[in-house]
């Protein structure tokens, strides 16, 4: 397949990409059980998030790996 995309159409959806990702994690609402996970972090070296399909494990994990890598930690 060839690419029909144009060097400045790649660099739009790029920001684009990277816009939407931004947003999601500054927008970040934990769950009670997601927020326990995070608060636990502060002392204890390990933890689990064990929990059901689609209830929010990959997004609080994502979450948290952006919190530690950009230093940005919510008041909660």
């Amino acid at each position: 397949m060839v690419n029909s995309y144009s060097k400045e159409q790649l660099k739009a959806i790029k920001r684009a990409a990277q816009d939407e990702i931004r947003k999601r994690f500054l927008n970040y609402k934990p769950y009670d059980k997601q927020k326990e996970f995070h608060n636990l972090g502060a002392t204890k070296r390990e933890r689990v998030l064990s929990a059901g399909n689609q209830l929010g494990k990959s997004e609080a994990g994502a979450a948290e790996m952006a919190m530690h890598l950009t230093g940005i930690y919510p008041d909660w």
